[in-house]
């Protein structure tokens, strides 16, 4: 199951002053953080799973029990809530006890019968499994307790919702419970017909300091400020389950401060990210998955940071409109359907996020995805993975309307490999005789390593390079290698901070595809007598290109003499990089895009993706495609003044050259070609015109 490249390279520095240096790099994993690297499938017919299923959605929900029956493997619980022990669609939980390579090697099935031994009666359609958390060893016992969500319970009125925390013995069965609802279980607050509350659950841990764990419950129809607006409850428990205080999070109370429109349905999931703004307050996330940022029910995420009290003190949205989320989401994606924690899954201090989107059509209708979100320290997104039958490694079969991603949770490291591992819930899995009978897929995820420079004795390399006041050019080369039969896909890049904090970022990055094999990757940078003195930092990164590395090799290189202004034509607060990115062009070495100190990579790219200001000295333009967003063809007009070599041509966010539309000599004049993608998924892709020396970039969006 490790398909990680181990990356083995050097950087070599020369001048026209003869100066040169050799750095060398320890041999050090390099993985795609979020990316699978292997994959099991529990169902009926797959993973060692012996239950019996029906039409029973197996897979609407999962959680971690951590090592329930003692034997050092993590174990877990998955929600069936349409089964149909005692009548239709009561529900069920299956307590699965697993091996190390995700098979199952017992269950325990829980259900209508299980609580009626216990003096309690599910009803017909009431949905019991459709959420679950652990709340830890909630009775002191020795013994991990479990909260179930059943949101369909018809306590004081339909659909009002109910949560049954069970108090589990080892093998999985359980020995006492207590029910949360309108009517049981020390709630105060009044429930409304629909509200769904048990939709969601999620375990913050102690928010109140009195030794026993709370619990976080979703109820996405509450109608706080509108209808279907969504709410989420803060129960503070007491040892036996019982709620001895709440605090509600809506549109209207709790100190959120976020704007919910009707149908939102704030609280359809929610997941606990530990303390994640520092403050020693345990954090949560919460899922809107029909949230219309950008369009109809693409859905939104919010990271809730909270008090002792459970109130909202801040918040950040994370949808296809904000928090600096860049990926893709289409109409109706319902990104947030289900969320989970990673921990720190990039090694960078800050906790990381896997966000289900059951309705993503990569592959067919309906198949679902996961999205791997990593994180900066204010909740916003620096990188992302998307898993899905096209992406991220996943190699699994999934089929239309399978909705894989409905449920998420963190496993710990079930394989012992340094990296947790995600059970992800795809309730339209057809495995077995009937359609919807369900399934959960154990993922096995890849980290991130940093790597950086060591001299040839291995030490760390503290000393920067000196480089004469002249002209200068910098070789990098390197080789990457993969001992696996897996492939492994990757950008490499360079990128260039100037002595003010400004960079240069190379604008096309070289794709490597490696299978069971080593590549070797190298170019070159004009570091021109016209920069001004002092420290620049050289780095390769390698990831997403243009600014998602899973790791980067740096060093430093400091320019000696004075300051030069003349070949640059220095204007007041002009960034370093800008006037580098021109003088570049200027040489004959145009591929850099400048991004200031305050600027995003990606703010930059966009930017570098529309028309020169300053048009081309030959006339040749690129015009706006259209129509953009396009199915499945879209028309690209160009124009030139004079005859010469174009080549016009269509790339994906990777790189990767999809199409090419021109290559070769035209004619003086406007013309047009046209993209057809009708092979290609839909997404977003980068229109590139090279006309001479000059280039222009523009962005299209295909929706299929």
């Amino acid at each position: 199951m490790d398909t990680n490249c181990t990356r083995r390279g050097r950087y070599l520095i020369r001048t026209t002053a003869t100066l040169a240096a050799l750095l060398l790099l320890t041999p050090s994993a390099l993985a795609q953080p979020g990316s699978v690297q292997a994959h099991q499938k529990l169902s009926e017919t797959e993973g060692g799973f012996t239950g019996v299923l029906d039409a029973d959605q197996f897979g609407a929900a999962t959680a971690a029990l951590g090592d329930l029956d003692g034997d050092g493997i993590a174990d877990l619980a998955v929600g069936a809530p349409e089964d149909d022990d005692g009548s239709s669609n009561r529900g069920a939980v299956w307590i699965l006890f697993l091996n190390a390579d995700g098979t199952v090697k017992s269950h325990q099935k829980l259900s209508s019968s299980t609580l009626a031994e216990l003096g309690e009666e599910l009803g017909t359609g009431d949905r019991f499994g459709s959420a679950l958390a652990s709340l830890g060893d909630l009775d002191g016992d020795g013994v991990t307790d479990l909260a179930v969500g059943t949101p369909l319970d018809d306590d004081g009125g339909a659909n009002r919702g109910a949560v049954y925390v069970l108090f589990l013995n080892a093998d999985g069965t359980v020995q006492d419970h207590q029910k949360i609802s309108d009517l049981d279980g020390g709630l105060s607050a009044a429930l409304e017909n629909d509200d769904n509350f048990g939709a969601a659950v999620a375990t913050p841990g102690d928010l109140d300091g009195d030794g026993t764990p709370d619990l976080a419950v979703g109820a996405p129809g509450d109608d706080d400020g509108g209808t279907d607006r969504g709410a989420v409850y803060v129960l503070f428990l007491n040892a036996d389950g019982t709620v001895k205080s709440e605090q509600k999070i809506s549109d209207t109370v709790g100190g959120f401060t976020g704007t919910l429109d009707d149908g939102d349905g704030l609280g359809a999931s929610a997941a606990s990210v530990g303390d994640f703004d520092n403050d020693g307050t345990a954090d949560l996330v919460v899922g809107a998955h029909l949230d219309d940022d950008g369009g109809t029910d693409r859905g939104a995420v919010y990271v809730l940071l909270l008090d002792t009290d459970g109130t909202v003190k801040a918040h950040r949205k994370i949808s296809s409109t904000e928090g600096d989320f860049f990926g893709a989401l289409d109409d109706d994606d319902h990104f947030g359907a289900s969320v989970a924690s990673l921990g720190d899954l990039d090694g960078d201090g800050v906790v990381d996020l896997a966000v289900g989107a059951t309705e993503d059509d990569d592959g067919s209708s309906n198949q679902g995805a996961v999205w791997v979100l990593l994180l900066r320290a204010d909740g916003s997104v620096k990188g992302h993975r998307k898993i899905s039958e096209l992406e991220g490694g996943f190699t699994g079969d999934l089929s239309s309307a399978d909705r894989f991603g409905w449920s998420l949770a963190v496993l710990g490291d079930l394989d012992g490999d340094g990296v947790v591992d995600l059970a992800a819930g795809a309730i339209g899995d057809d495995d077995g005789d009937l359609n919807n009978q369900g399934a959960a897929w154990l993922l096995f995820l890849d980290g991130a390593v940093e790597v950086g420079p060591v001299d040839a004795l291995g030490d760390p390399v503290d000393e920067p390079v000196l480089v004469p006041d002249a002209r200068t050019e910098v070789f990098y080369a390197g080789t990457l290698w993969n001992p696996n039969a897996l492939t492994t896909t990757l950008d490499g890049w360079p990128v260039i901070t100037f002595p003010d904090g400004s960079q240069v970022v190379r604008r096309r990055p070289t794709v490597f595809e490696i299978t069971g094999a080593s590549v070797d990757y190298g170019g070159a940078f004009n570091m021109l007598d016209s920069f001004e003195f002092g420290a620049y930092e050289f780095a390769y990164h390698m990831g997403d290109h243009p600014s998602d590395p899973w790791a980067r090799s740096a060093f430093v290189l400091f320019k000696s003499g004075l300051e030069r202004t003349g070949g640059l034509g220095r204007r007041v607060g002009e960034p370093a990089a800008v006037r580098a990115q021109a003088a570049l062009a200027q040489a004959g070495d145009p591929g850099w895009v400048a991004v200031r100190p305050a600027e995003s990579v990606e703010a930059a790219f966009a930017a570098a993706e529309a028309p020169h200001e300053v048009p081309p000295p030959s006339g040749s333009s690129l015009g706006r495609a259209y129509p953009n967003p396009f199915n499945p063809t879209a028309t690209v007009p160009f124009e030139l003044a004079e005859a010469g070599a174009v080549r016009l041509s269509v790339y994906d966010l990777l790189g990767r050259e999809v199409a090419r539309l021109v290559d070769g000599r035209v004619e003086a004049g406007r013309h047009a070609a046209v993209f057809d993608a009708s092979a290609l998924p839909s997404g977003t892709y980068l229109v590139r015109f090279e006309a001479g020396r000059r280039v222009h970039t523009q962005r299209l969006t295909l929706l299929k």
